[in-house]
């Protein structure tokens, strides 16, 4: 059984699944007072949830950008340190570091 909020109409439609029948309408009913505390609670609910997966998110980007730009830097410098290399015909990291 499945239950939709309809604010506009203030109307709670109750529809049944049945299988291999088409759902209908089954019964239509007053909106109350606890059918509007159950929306807003629903609503505040989600809101609350949509706002903990933000930050998560948000947090997740900030480690995923912190983790990128410590391995571009190692990255740069692994290209620094082989452009000495070249540059100074060493073939060994050996050679390089007694340079250095």
């Amino acid at each position: 059984m499945f239950v939709f909020c309809n604010n506009l109409a203030k109307k709670v439609h109750v529809v049944e699944e049945k299988p291999g029948k088409q759902t209908a309408p089954v019964a239509v009913k007053k909106w109350t007072k606890e059918d509007e505390a159950a929306c807003k609670i629903q609503k505040y609910i989600r809101r609350f949830l949509a706002r903990r997966q933000l930050a998560r998110r948000k947090r997740e980007r900030a480690d995923y950008e912190k983790l990128m730009d410590k391995l571009e830097k190692e990255v740069l410098l692994l290209i620094i340190i082989a452009t000495i290399l070249l540059s100074c015909h060493m073939t060994t990291l050996l050679d390089a570091i007694v340079v250095l």
